[in-house]
């Protein structure tokens, strides 16, 4: 038995990709993560995103690109998944757009089952780095729209991740209950 087959994720992953071929992906997950779903479109998907709510979404951006792009665009979810995207024929383009919208980490087919391993551990142990996303916007926007852009987003995701609780959104971002209605009315006003 191999280091990479005793590895064990406590997560509840969600694959997404073409039925019926042989998938180097499904053969890692199985039996390494808590809790495998699959589906074999980006549709399925996108309503197992919202009722599943996983940790970890690999998807195959040959499924269908534009579709994949306007997946990871969609309205806040109950619970934000680490993404990992997976490709034969993504250009650099394609790649670069992916990151800026938040995914983890890219694997190229033919897929090689350490790399596979790599982005997953990589997507589901080490938190997302904003601050290249930050310094890229100096000079672009003023300063105080991107502190209302933050608190805009955080609280949106608090939000839904607290089932429209404004107690449990309070929670997730370690602020006063009367802290978060105060920056919700903020918001309304500046709208």
């Amino acid at each position: 038995m191999t280091l990479l087959e005793t590895v064990r994720w406590n997560v509840h992953a969600l694959l997404v990709e073409a039925e019926g071929l042989q998938s180097p992906a499904r053969d890692l997950l199985r039996g390494r993560v808590e809790v495998l779903t699959c589906a074999s479109s980006v549709a399925e998907a996108r309503a197992l995103l919202a009722s599943a709510r996983p940790d970890l979404v690999v998807i195959d951006l040959d499924l269908d690109p534009r579709e994949v792009l306007h997946l990871l665009t969609a309205e806040p979810l109950p619970r934000v998944p680490a993404y990992v995207v997976i490709s034969g024929t993504a250009d650099p383009a394609q790649t670069f757009r992916l990151a800026q919208l938040g995914v983890r980490a890219f694997v190229a087919k033919p897929l090689a089952e350490e790399a596979v391993h790599e982005a997953i551990r990589t997507a589901i142990e080490d938190p997302p780095d904003f601050l290249p996303h930050l310094r890229a916007v100096v000079g672009f926007l003023p300063i105080h729209d991107i502190e209302r852009l933050a608190r805009k987003t955080m609280m949106q995701q608090a939000l839904a991740r607290a089932g429209g609780s404004k107690t449990g959104a309070a929670k997730l971002l370690h602020v006063s209950r009367q802290l978060l209605q105060h920056m919700m009315r903020g918001q309304k006003r500046l709208c």
